[in-house]
């Protein structure tokens, strides 16, 4: 009542709320700027102690902290928003591109083949090689679309597809449709394990690894050895080869979109920067990590594992 910054304050004056005691401590934001308070008022008069006054201090701290984790909070839903709609703007154009161009490069492909099938007679070694080079150009190039729009098209939303399959069987279907060479031997996982979880997706890695492992091979005899080893919360998975290699200052780059490494690969094959990112993003998308380790001119090994969807539910609850 005899201070002049409350005296005239209605709620000093008002006989319903009536308060005759404030206490109050600064809220302000990172830069030091006010952004309210945080105080406590009573009907009576009161005296806050030492402990008090610390307690609080440290309450209108905490405040400050929550308020930054709220304010990081939206700005990390803004940023995921944003990412969300350019990758939605991505995914139709690379599914525009693919609509578009996929036409054109078939015909470009058949055409090929027909005018060096109809005038093999007048056609000379070197017509017929630019003839298979624009095939093979045009390949590529499907394959490249074909990529770009597997990648924008996974959302994640297959990781919850469970279901229970033997590992080697997996591996098996996907051998047989890489259509191995005899010069290639592929050693499976001693234990057939019995595996629950997105059997699509784990595929999907392993036809990346394994086509990876063949493409930059120049070995006599390749050799790619898979493995898997289990606990309760993870399935492990490890794919070796005695290929070419990765340059170890490349190493962290491998797994990012379009990074294409240096490196020689069999005749003909060359990599678009597209096949490891998407391998990433589906060991992401079922809660793994993915490592890679190698040595020039002696191979390379690719770690990874999958959550369990057991285990999964234990976190979420």
């Amino acid at each position: 009542m005899k201070d002049t910054r409350f005296e005239d304050n209605p709620l000093v004056l008002n006989e319903e709320t009536h308060f005759r005691s404030y206490a109050g401590v600064p809220i302000l934001n990172k830069q030091g700027l006010p952004l309210g308070t945080l105080c406590v008022i009573n009907k009576t008069p009161k005296k806050l102690s030492i402990h008090q006054k610390r307690s609080l201090i440290a309450l209108g701290r905490q405040v400050e902290i929550l308020y930054e984790y709220h304010l990081q909070n939206t700005e990390l839903k803004k940023a995921q928003n944003n990412q969300l709609e350019n990758n939605k703007i991505l995914r139709e154009f690379a599914g525009n591109v693919s609509h578009d161009l996929k036409m054109p490069l078939a015909n470009m492909i058949i055409t090929s083949d027909i005018v060096k099938a109809k005038y093999a007679s007048v056609l000379d070694d070197k017509g017929k090689e630019y003839l298979d080079y624009i095939k093979n150009s045009g390949l590529k190039l499907s394959e490249y679309i074909t990529g770009l729009v597997e990648y924008y098209s996974e959302d994640g939303s297959k990781a919850s597809e469970v279901k229970e399959f033997f590992l080697n069987d997996l591996l098996e279907d996907t051998i047989d449709l890489l259509h191995i060479d005899s010069n290639c031997d592929i050693r499976l996982p001693e234990e057939n394990l019995n595996i629950l979880g997105n059997c699509a997706g784990l595929g999907q890695i392993m036809m990346n690894l394994i086509s990876n492992s063949l493409k930059y091979n120049n070995a006599e005899e390749i050799v790619i050895d898979i493995d898997c080893i289990e606990n309760e919360e993870f399935y492990h998975f490890s794919v070796t080869d005695n290929g070419i290699g990765i340059p170890e200052e490349n190493l962290d780059q491998i797994f990012e979109l379009f990074t294409v490494i240096n490196v020689n690969g069999t005749p003909d094959e060359r990599g678009h920067g597209i096949g490891l990112s998407t391998v990433k993003k589906l060991v992401d998308t079922m809660n793994g990590e993915i490592s890679v380790k190698s040595t020039l001119n002696k191979g390379t090994t690719f770690n990874f594992s999958i959550s369990k969807p057991e285990f999964n539910q234990i976190q979420a609850n």
